[in-house]
């Protein structure tokens, strides 16, 4: 922390920060952005800046908590960091993943007891009075049994703004959004990245009519800024145009995460056929929406487009080697390896 201020305060961009680099880059406002405009006005740059080496004194006022890697879904362009179910499943098939030749298997363990723990408990108390950002993720924020616990412990909650990414398959009870209901404001977002079989495809182990059932619940919620999570990847080619026209009919935003790694896994890995395809879809889609942030940021991905072939080969191993272990295939995906 004390180098990424340093090389901030001479205008360095530290390697660190290259996802927000690429997402300005491509024209969408990243997280760097976003937190210095919510932040900027409860902070004392000033006092942090004339620490010459680097050092604050200041308490932090945001947390991003990935609470475990406790998941219930196999999303393909996820790993075993970010999902136990993956994890299991890489560590059962560790030879045939390895044999692909670009995958290394891990030995991954969940995590889920450290919020209960004395030293973060203690932090908490300490940090919650002038805390005005709290962010909880997973794996599935849900599944975690002490979720409810960590909210509660926060004193701050009328100053401060709470922000949860949920698969969207867990039913939420009444009690927990009255829970939420004592912050600032809630932002919320249900990860979808295809309609129906596709969407279930994606993100194995989903069932639409539970996602679609969440989205409903907490899309209406009052003081609530909800959007659809979708990371633009390799399957977007032939899922995105279906999301975007769900969210029109029902009036919903989507905020656009770009998949950076796996690289396979990227839109880099389209097929330069396919990628004009749907390059022109979404141009047509621009000159009826000019002002759709969604499009913008994805237009403003693809303007970076550049086909590699070895990520393509790649990407279509992985995806055979899915379909083997998993018994499963999505017969509209596989045209993008035709």
């Amino acid at each position: 922390m004390k180098q990424l201020r340093l090389d901030h305060k001479q205008g360095i961009k530290n390697q660190a920060c290259q996802t927000c680099w690429h997402d300005e880059d491509a024209g969408k406002s990243s997280l760097r952005q976003e937190y210095n405009q919510r932040l900027g006005p409860h902070l004392d740059l000033k006092d942090i800046n004339k620490n010459k080496d680097g050092t604050s004194q200041s308490l932090p006022i945001a947390l991003d908590l990935n609470l475990s890697n406790i998941c219930n879904f196999k999303c393909v362009m996820c790993n075993p960091v970010l999902s136990s179910k993956i994890a299991q499943e890489q560590q059962q098939h560790r030879d045939r993943y390895e044999s692909l030749g670009f995958i290394k298997v891990k030995n991954t363990q969940p995590g889920s007891d450290w919020p209960e723990q004395p030293f973060f408990q203690n932090f908490l108390k300490e940090v919650s009075p002038k805390l005005h950002i709290l962010e909880l993720k997973g794996g599935e924020p849900m599944l975690i049994k002490n979720i409810k616990k960590t909210i509660q412990r926060v004193e701050n909650k009328s100053e401060c703004s709470i922000a949860i990414t949920t698969n969207g398959s867990i039913d939420i009870d009444d009690d927990f959004l009255d829970s939420l209901s004592q912050f600032k404001n809630i932002w919320f977002c249900v990860s979808v990245d295809g309609i129906g079989e596709i969407g279930e495809y994606i993100r194995y182990g989903s069932k639409w009519s539970q996602v679609e059932k969440t989205i409903k619940k907490v899309s209406v919620l009052n003081n609530c800024i909800f959007r659809l999570s979708l990371t633009l990847q390799f399957a977007s080619a032939v899922s995105f145009p279906e999301i975007f026209e769900y969210t029109k009919k029902y009036g919903y935003e989507i905020e656009v995460i770009n998949c950076y790694n796996p690289n396979y896994l990227s839109i880099n890995a389209i097929p330069p056929m396919h990628a004009k395809t749907f390059i022109e879809w979404i141009d047509l889609q621009l000159s009826l929406y000019p002002q759709d942030k969604a499009l913008i940021v994805v237009k403003g991905y693809f303007d970076h487009y550049e086909y590699q072939p070895v990520l393509f080969k790649q990407c279509q191993q992985y995806f055979n080697l899915l379909n083997d272990i998993r018994k499963n295939k999505c017969e509209t995906i596989q045209k993008l390896f035709l």
